[in-house]
């Protein structure tokens, strides 16, 4: 009779086991997403820092930064998009600002294997220069790029 419920219980477990690993490797996934979104958004505003605080106009240096910044994260060239824009207001003041986007495509190791599905993070951070009067910082800055 004891012979009989030690069975079940393994064949139970057997059951249930596969199901007890999705779900882990779910939640350890979810938490790689976590740290990959923290480590891009890093990046973008110590790019858009560097660009803004130290009046760096080229774009190719902001995104050497950025790659700097976003360590662990596998960058492509095609993710980080750099825009150092300048225009007039009223007054004809030019203030400037640094945004800095990353869109990187991420492919989950769970799920994404399985169904063949990525997901797009996306980081973006956006700083004036210092010489920005302050009524700039109420313009318009572009929505998407």
């Amino acid at each position: 009779m004891l012979r009989d419920k030690r069975g079940q219980a393994l064949i139970e477990f057997a059951i249930i086991l596969p199901l007890l690993i999705f779900i882990l490797l779910g939640i350890a996934e979810l938490g790689w997403y976590f740290v990959i979104r923290i480590a891009l958004s890093n990046a973008a505003t110590t790019g858009a820092e560097f660009a803004a605080y130290e009046g760096i106009t080229d774009p190719d240096l902001v995104e050497e930064r950025v790659r700097e910044a976003a360590d662990g994260v596998r960058l492509r060239g095609d993710d980080i998009t750099v825009l150092i824009a300048s225009y007039q207001d009223k007054e004809g003041i030019k203030p400037k600002y640094a945004l800095v986007q990353i869109n990187y495509t991420y492919r989950p190791l769970v799920t994404g294997n399985l169904f063949r599905r990525t997901v797009t993070i996306k980081a973006r951070a956006i700083r004036y220069y210092p010489s920005a009067p302050e009524t700039a910082q109420t313009e318009a800055i572009p929505q998407t790029m």
